[in-house]
């Protein structure tokens, strides 16, 4: 019984010193706060290539898989994500530089794509 309790704090401190805190903002649901991930943390600004709809800030727990930055073709209107992942606590509390469409997307401090090129840096 002893050893149990032993191993079950030894779990409860490694699964607290193994988590992340990061910032969580998902427009019109929360104000900012902090959450605990277990992978990393993620910022993502979403956009729109006519400007209809503002671009919107998300901050929240990420993935590999979530964090990536692209376009999502809907035809007349075509949307897109910078995203940035990050491993450290609170590593996720600033903005993403600016981005804006002129026949492709183009964000401050980010490389201009090439001329046709589908892959994004």
């Amino acid at each position: 019984m002893k050893s149990q309790v032993t191993l079950l704090l030894i779990c409860m401190l490694f699964s607290k010193a193994l988590s992340l805190t990061c910032m969580q903002l998902i427009p019109r649901i929360n104000s900012p706060e902090e959450i605990t991930c277990a992978d990393q943390c993620l910022t993502s600004t979403i956009y729109t290539s006519d400007g209809s709809v503002p671009a919107e800030l998300v901050k929240t727990c990420g993935t590999p898989e979530t964090c990536v930055r692209g376009i999502i073709n809907l035809g007349v209107h075509k949307m897109f994500t910078n995203t940035k992942c990050c491993k450290t606590d609170n590593c996720n509390t600033e903005s993403l530089p600016d981005c804006v469409f002129i026949s492709f997307f183009y964000c401050k401090n980010l490389p201009i794509p090439a001329r046709g090129k589908k892959n994004l840096p």
